[in-house]
């Protein structure tokens, strides 16, 4: 029912229906929250956020998405670094929407190039669902550690030319990209993840063919 009125617009009713309901599990504080950021009131959001921490409740990974969300479209990167920590304090378990949510967070703060080392240390996601880990077969450079070849391959050019996209392209726009070297394995893995995590079109230009990326799905089908 809170939900129900913040959507409507109905904010004052929202917070007063909110504040007499005698128990507020979880559910109720995130219906809450994720009805005040799709509301557009993103302080509002993030106020009751840490009033539910405040309460002793503990936010799940819905709560968080709309959280990182309030922060993205508000350019609060210190909030959204401080629930990144909070994430991983309290061992909560990266799911899909939850990654997306935090490397938009950080693409929208203008930290392009932390936004793609979040996305490439994605170690606990496997399978087809996510699809992603990190190929340091592919790091040319000598480098002996583990962590530095992961980072080396975050920085590679078409990672930051499709945070960038993200960043400064409308929610389904196409990204498009040509680069004048053949694609990395890695960075052919990742933008296939990425066109799936966030539902997008993305079209690279290698030196030898075109590479249509949608859910999931590269048009070379993983031969180039």
């Amino acid at each position: 029912m809170a939900s129900g009125y913040v959507r409507s617009g109905k904010l004052d009713e929202a917070k007063e229906f909110f504040e007499q309901m005698p128990e507020r599990d979880v559910v109720s504080w995130s219906s809450v929250i994720s009805g005040y950021v799709q509301a557009g009131c993103f302080l509002e959001a993030l106020d009751l956020f840490h009033e539910m921490l405040r309460s002793g409740a503990k936010p799940n990974q819905f709560t968080l998405v709309s959280a990182l969300s309030a922060c993205a479209n508000l350019v609060a990167l210190d909030q959204g670094r401080w629930i990144h920590v909070f994430i991983g304090k309290n061992e909560i378990k990266m799911n899909e929407r939850l990654l997306a949510s935090l490397i938009d967070m950080y693409a929208k703060c203008a930290e392009v190039e932390f936004a793609s080392k979040v996305f490439s240390s994605a170690r606990g996601l496997r399978g087809k669902t996510a699809g992603y880990v990190p190929e340091v077969s592919e790091v040319l450079l000598d480098i002996d550690d583990e962590e530095d070849k992961k980072t080396a391959l975050s920085r590679h050019s078409e990672k930051l030319a499709i945070a960038f996209g993200i960043m400064n392209t409308p929610p389904g726009a196409t990204i498009r990209i040509v680069k004048n070297l053949r694609v990395c394995g890695d960075c052919h893995q990742a933008t296939k993840f990425i066109s799936k995590v966030y539902s997008r079109e993305i079209i690279v230009r290698d030196r030898t063919r075109f590479h249509h990326f949608k859910d999931g799905v590269c048009s070379c089908k993983d031969y180039w």
